[in-house]
C-alpha cells in the first residue's frame, strides 16, 4: 500500500502541476503541501476532502480513516515527547 505522502506527490506530478497550484486550489499554503509530501504532517479532515475533490478520487484512495487517525495520534505523541524532552533539558 502506497503511503499518503507518496500518493499525493504522485497525483500532483501526474497532473504536471506545482505544489503552489495544489495549495491555491485547496486553500492552504505551499509549505503545507510540501510538508504532507515529505511525510512531516497530515492534512486536516477538510483539506483531505478538498484534496480528494481536486484529484477526483475518493478520500479512501488517499488515506484510509483508521490509518489517518493512527498516524495522526502517533505524530502527536512524538511531538509531545519532543516538547517534554526540551522542557526537561
Amino acid at each position: 500500500m502506497m503511503k499518503f505522502k507518496d500518493r499525493i506527490k504522485e497525483l500532483r506530478e501526474e497532473k504536471g502541476i506545482s505544489q503552489q497550484a495544489v495549495a491555491d486550489s485547496i486553500f492552504v499554503s505551499r509549505s503545507a503541501v510540501a510538508k504532507w509530501e515529505n511525510g512531516l504532517g497530515l492534512p486536516s479532515k477538510e483539506s483531505l476532502r478538498l484534496l480528494s475533490e481536486f484529484y477526483h478520487i475518493e478520500e479512501s484512495e488517499l488515506l484510509k480513516e483508521q490509518l489517518y487517525e493512527k498516524e495522526l495520534i502517533s505524530k502527536n505523541i512524538k511531538i509531545k515527547r519532543m516538547k517534554l524532552s526540551i522542557v526537561l533539558s
